[in-house]
């Protein structure tokens, strides 16, 4: 049944939990979203590059911009922070990047139906396309930062490693836990309209609380635990390490994919349950 449609009366009488319907109709909506994969990249294009369209260097401003925060992190806090790391400064510049990515996704993806409410509303796309239009977008700023950890290697003498190769895997693990999650929130927050501020207000804390340009106390103490208990530690190390010459830890490996496979099972379960009902709440 589309999302567009009213609900039937099997539905009404059919408890949410146990309908079989509901989860084929979720999985076929998770089905055809992925088959517009063409549709839903452009919409994650145009949603990168419309909010800078008259601007001389458009998605350049967002390079600049990372560059910045880099630079003065590096440079104010590069001799009390990272004086005994020799890649601190591609750590904090994977760290800036690689955190605004996963801030990227979280933030707009649990908007994603409240943000696309008209389209919603009167076109008959499959809401999971919305979805992945919020990944495309976080992908095509990723790739707009890269070039702030090139140019970070400058300052490394070690320079490029072999690890590299274990980044884009590690990326691929993130973006699998992070749509879960995303699925989730976006199913919830047309019925509880207080959670993108709340997402907003943690990421900001979250930034402070994860490891983006301090480094972890090897030898205990309170960064450590933070760290160890902290999610988004275990994310960000997940797709930093490779770039530091380390490869990725199968501690934090199992964690991502954990948090992952948890993630879309709550995000497939809520989404099936809310996704006839989310038109009617924007």
């Amino acid at each position: 049944m589309s999302f567009t449609q009213p609900i039937s009366d099997s539905d009404k009488v059919e408890p949410a939990s146990m309908s079989p319907r509901r989860f084929a109709g979720a999985y076929e909506d998770l089905r055809e979203g992925l088959g517009r994969w063409r549709l839903a990249m452009w919409l994650g294009w145009r949603d990168a590059v419309l909010p800078m369209r008259r601007a001389k260097i458009g998605l350049f401003w967002v390079t600049i911009q990372s560059g910045l925060w880099v630079l003065v992190i590096a440079g104010l806090l590069g001799q009390s922070l990272g004086a005994s790391e020799p890649f601190y400064p591609v750590y904090v510049a994977a760290g800036v990047v690689f955190f605004q990515f996963m801030t990227s996704m979280i933030t707009d993806g649990a908007a994603t139906f409240i943000r696309d409410a008209s389209l919603i509303q009167n076109i008959p796309n499959p809401l999971s396309l919305y979805v992945l239009r919020v990944v495309f977008k976080a992908l095509i700023l990723l790739a707009a930062q890269m070039p702030i950890i090139a140019i970070a290697y400058v300052f490394v003498p070690e320079g490029l490693t072999w690890t590299l190769v274990w980044a884009a895997p590690a990326l691929i693990c993130v973006i699998f836990s992070l749509t879960g999650l995303i699925l989730f929130l976006a199913s919830i927050t047309p019925l509880y309209r207080d959670i993108p501020y709340m997402i907003a207000a943690g990421m900001r804390v979250m930034f402070f609380a994860t490891p983006v340009f301090w480094l972890v106390d090897t030898q205990g103490g309170l960064r450590q635990t933070v760290a160890a208990w902290n999610p988004l530690a275990h994310f960000l190390s997940l797709v930093r390490d490779p770039f530091i010459g380390a490869v990725p830890s199968v501690h934090s490996t199992a964690i991502v994919i954990g948090c992952g496979v948890v993630m879309w099972i709550i995000g497939f379960y809520s989404f099936s349950r809310t996704r006839t009902l989310v038109a009617m709440y924007l």
